[in-house]
């Protein structure tokens, strides 16, 4: 398994909000998003969260898991979960 080093590009006008610095020790992570905040979509289907997002202004619901992919925006989190063995949910 190939092991890649997550890193982020500073957003315009810098990284006033954390966002572009992954927590120390993320890995596994398959899949990525951000918006105002940053997440990562770990193998396992869970989701960490980081930046402006990570600070509790769009909280991620209790025990999230299932997520295999994510899109976020201003203002805007959407997971994207399997739901027995389809997607969609």
């Amino acid at each position: 398994m190939e092991t890649r080093t997550i890193a982020t590009p500073p957003p315009p006008g810098g990284d006033w909000l954390g966002q572009s610095t992954p927590p120390a020790g993320l890995n596994n992570v398959v899949a990525i998003a951000a918006g105002n905040g940053s997440f990562a979509v770990k193998r396992d289907g869970t989701v960490v969260q980081w930046g402006m997002y990570g600070a509790g202004n769009y909280i991620l619901p209790a025990g999230l898991k299932g997520v295999f992919s994510l899109d976020a925006g201003p203002g805007h989190v959407l997971a994207i979960k399997f739901n027995q063995g389809t997607t969609g949910q």
